[in-house]
C-alpha cells in the first residue's frame, strides 16, 4: 500500500463524499431561508398588527374631531341666538344683559 495518495485515489474519495457533503450543504442553506422566513413572517405578522392598531387610532381621532367639530357648530349657533336674546331683552324690556361678572 503507497503512503501518498493518487489523482485517482482523491477523485474516488470526493465522490463517494460529495453527495453527502452536497446533502449537508443544501440543508444548512434551506435551514438558513426557513429562518429568514419565519423572520419575514414574523415582520408581516407585526406590520399587519401595527396598520390595525393605526386604524383603531385613526377610527377613535375621525370620531374625536367630528364631535369637536360639532361642538364648535352648536357654540357658533348658541352665541348667535344668544346675541339675539339680547337683543330682544333689550329692545322690548330696556335691560342691557351683560354675561361679564363686574
Amino acid at each position: 500500500m503507497p503512503d501518498y495518495l493518487t489523482k485517482k485515489d482523491l477523485g474516488k474519495v470526493l465522490d463517494e463524499k460529495f453527495d453527502r457533503y452536497q446533502a449537508a450543504i443544501i440543508e444548512a442553506v434551506g435551514q438558513r431561508f426557513d429562518a429568514i422566513d419565519r423572520r419575514f413572517d414574523k415582520n408581516d405578522k407585526e406590520h399587519a398588527e401595527l396598520r390595525h392598531t393605526l386604524d383603531k387610532l385613526i377610527t377613535t381621532l375621525d370620531g374625536f374631531l367630528k364631535r369637536l367639530t360639532d361642538f364648535e357648530d352648536e357654540f357658533t349657533i348658541m352665541k348667535a341666538e344668544m346675541a339675539l336674546m339680547k337683543s330682544i331683552i333689550k329692545d322690548k324690556l330696556g335691560i342691557e344683559v351683560s354675561l361679564q361678572g363686574h
